[in-house]
């Protein structure tokens, strides 16, 4: 869901664009905890290591065996997440990205949906 402030159908009342730029730290911060997260739950390393020299707002992480397609579908239709998921040469991935209006509970309802659906 995009918050109305960010919405072109209401006009441009986009934030100022410098404001978003003072928010990448926590939103990197945010992205940290996600992945340690994601990794406690699913068993997996992340492919990259930790740090901004490798990864800022978005990140991929892979996943345990699974079909990556019906986990992304599944975390659609059962929880209104929408996250891409996808296979790379054999490893199921998910890319997450956090923006300014993300927020802790957005990861915590991320990682019940993947609690739920991977049955980990």
């Amino acid at each position: 869901m995009i918050p109305r402030r960010f919405s072109v159908s209401g006009g441009n009342r986009f934030p100022d664009c410098q404001r978003l730029v003072y928010r990448a730290p926590h939103c990197h911060a945010l992205l940290a905890d996600a992945s340690r997260r994601i990794a406690r739950l699913t068993g997996c390393a992340p492919l990259t290591p930790d740090g901004e020299a490798w990864w800022m707002q978005m990140r991929a992480l892979p996943l345990p065996p699974c079909n990556p397609k019906e986990v992304q579908a599944r975390l659609w239709n059962e929880f209104r997440i929408e996250v891409p998921c996808y296979d790379w040469e054999g490893t199921p991935l998910i890319r997450i990205s956090i923006q300014a209006y993300n927020t802790p509970a957005d990861i915590d309802r991320l990682l019940e949906g993947l609690q739920a659906v991977l049955r980990v």
